[in-house]
């Protein structure tokens, strides 16, 4: 199974960490018996590693500069996470950080979920709607369903 990095990206107040905390839900709901939290959830905020078949699954809420997604990168990479859901911004220390896990041999997908402000109802369905269809991504991988084709590199 080839690594992947689903960030979520977009500036602050966006609803970036609200996806995030569906994915982690809708994955909790589906595989509750496969679940390690790896830090205390504070405010809301969610920090854990979800088994599903051997496949582990790293998620991070927090994605914000001066956060502890830096830290979580690299637990979740000692942890062996062959997927990370994690949130962070669209430039900067937080967007470099989760561009530079290619090198640890993840692909990298930047994502956005849909933004409204208007009502809280609609912003719900919405981080809903973001959720399901990155448990989708996640859930194709675990099943070796590839929609992208790694460039193969030449031996020499």
């Amino acid at each position: 199974m080839n690594k992947l990095i689903i960030a979520n990206t977009g500036t602050g107040n966006q609803g970036k960490s609200s996806s995030i905390k569906e994915v982690y839900n809708l994955l909790v709901s589906r595989y509750p018996d496969n679940v390690q939290i790896i830090h205390p959830v504070e405010s809301g905020d969610v920090k854990a590693i979800v088994d599903v078949n051997g496949v582990r699954i790293g998620i991070e809420s927090q994605g914000d500069p001066n956060s502890r997604m830096f830290q979580s990168l690299q637990d979740f990479l000692k942890a062996g996470c062959d997927i990370v859901v994690i949130a962070c911004r669209t430039s900067g220390e937080t967007y470099k950080a989760v561009k530079d896990m290619h090198q640890y041999g993840y692909q990298v997908i930047l994502t956005a979920n849909d933004k409204n402000r208007d009502e809280k109802s609609i912003v719900d369905y919405l981080n809903m709607h973001y959720a399901q269809h990155i448990l989708q991504l996640i859930e194709d991988r675990i099943a070796n369903i590839y929609w992208y084709v790694p460039p193969q590199t030449t031996p020499h």
